[in-house]
């Protein structure tokens, strides 16, 4: 599964001043001083995330150093079987967040075969399931 997050970011302020468009691509993690310069921005300028391409949902309301923090545990566990899933496992409550999700992939077990102890084995979506 890629494990790419790009965003795509807009300079805000230049919008609402000049009714002009500015914004670029961005793969994540980027240095903040990069999107700044990119995007022409000036001292008190602000920045909006419009779209962006990843492996689960954003949300537009994050700010880069946030989503830099997320694009880094995303490299460090985008390795673990359980990742294609961590939507799934934020949406039933197994946890909180993606973020804290990806902080404990490690800790979680996926099996094409129904496990024989089901005390703490739940079903996926697609049928295969998660022990915790």
């Amino acid at each position: 599964m890629d494990t790419t997050i790009l965003v795509y970011v807009t300079n805000l302020s230049q919008f609402e001043y000049d009714g002009l468009i500015v914004g670029a691509w961005f793969q994540l993690p980027v240095p903040e001083e990069e999107v700044r310069e990119k995007l022409q921005m000036e001292t008190g300028d602000s920045y909006e995330i419009e779209d962006w391409e990843a492996p689960f949902t954003l949300t537009n309301d994050g700010s880069i150093h946030d989503l830099n923090r997320l694009a880094v545990k995303v490299e460090e566990s985008g390795h673990y079987d359980m990742f294609p899933y961590i939507e799934e496992l934020v949406d039933r409550g197994v946890f909180p967040s993606i973020e804290e999700g990806l902080e404990q992939l490690h800790n979680i077990t996926h099996s094409e075969e129904k496990p024989l102890n089901l005390d703490n084995a739940f079903e996926l979506s697609d049928g295969t399931y998660f022990i915790i």
